[in-house]
């Protein structure tokens, strides 16, 4: 039986604050990513490679000194990283407003809440693909790899490629701890072992469960490494991906360990997320309804110490 117009007129409709997302992108990747908190406007590591490539010169015995080699930071070679600021604008229309905001409601509220999804997509884009153009802008890892951590494919990958890309990682002592890839370079390794007559290869992580909190599960690994999906990462023109592998996180010691991480500003430990409103001024009533924005942003980036920490498995066909 409906509603009397008396009661209708009481009744208030409760609007959920995080919007569901039908097909939303799968970000794996952003549930593992660890995270420094940065003071300054940038983290720089010094390298231990010479300023020739090569490697840190071992010891002598003493009595043997061999002559000093100048390590200041005008010398060496130095890995910089700074912060980008993925943002995004949303309108709130003055009809939802005036409908759907009451003491249950707050329509802001739940245009923040798609905005801060729709930030963390975009950060998660950047991450692989940066901001091309101009000098100082924001680096992602299509540029930051190396083209010795490379193994570049052109079409079908083999097994043989999968296993040169993730041996190639050599900071941790070579014991990379995470795969980046898209849902379809995922399923194209699968399919290669399983076309090879091999068992696919579980192993066993912690993943989100709405009714528990977090549960374990059993996940599609290489050689041990979870497979994480990050598909905001943009296919090329042709549709082709990447797949990188990784050392994630940093130690923060004098030993190897100087993975990939997110950084943030210090200020923003406890909220990553900027928000404001902003009031606008209706233009034609036909194409512009709206009377407040509801704007947000998000300074971060990313850095890894060790040049070796990631490497790229570049242009396969995702299946």
């Amino acid at each position: 039986m409906s509603l009397g117009s008396f009661a209708q007129a009481l009744a208030e409709q409760r609007i959920a604050k995080w919007l569901l997302e039908n097909y939303p992108d799968k970000l794996q990747f952003a549930l593992t990513l660890p995270v420094r908190y940065v003071d300054g406007q940038s983290l720089l590591f010094n390298s231990l490679d010479d300023p020739t490539g090569g490697p840190i010169a071992p010891a002598v015995p003493i009595g043997d000194c061999a002559p000093y080699t100048d390590q200041s930071f005008n010398s060496w070679e130095q890995r910089k990283f700074s912060f980008g600021l993925p943002s995004t604008l949303y309108q709130s229309c003055e009809s939802a407003l005036a409908i759907y905001t009451t003491t249950l409601n707050d329509v802001d509220e739940v245009q923040f809440a798609k905005a801060c999804r729709r930030c963390l997509m975009e950060g998660l884009r950047l991450l692989e693909g940066g901001v091309a153009g101009n000098p100082g802008e924001f680096d992602g890892l299509r540029s930051l790899v190396p083209a010795p951590m490379t193994v570049t494919v052109g079409g079908v990958p083999t097994l043989d490629q999968f296993d040169e890309a993730f041996f190639k990682v050599v900071d941790n002592e070579g014991y990379p701890n995470a795969v980046m890839a898209r849902t379809g370079s995922v399923k194209r390794y699968l399919k290669l072992r399983r076309d090879a007559g091999l068992d696919e290869q579980y192993v066993e992580i912690d993943v989100p469960d709405p009714r528990m909190g977090t549960r374990k599960a059993l996940w599609p690994s290489i050689h041990g490494v979870p497979f994480y999906i990050n598909d905001s990462m943009q296919p090329g023109p042709e549709g082709e991906e990447n797949v990188y592998f990784m050392v994630m996180g940093d130690n923060g010691h004098h030993t190897p360990g100087h993975g990939l991480t997110l950084i943030i500003p210090q200020v923003r430990r406890y909220d990553m997320f900027i928000k404001r409103v902003l009031p606008i001024t209706p233009g034609d009533p036909a194409t512009l309804n709206s009377t407040a924005t509801a704007a947000v942003l998000w300074p971060m980036g990313i850095a890894y110490g060790s040049a070796g920490a990631v490497s790229r498995l570049a242009d396969i066909t995702p299946l």
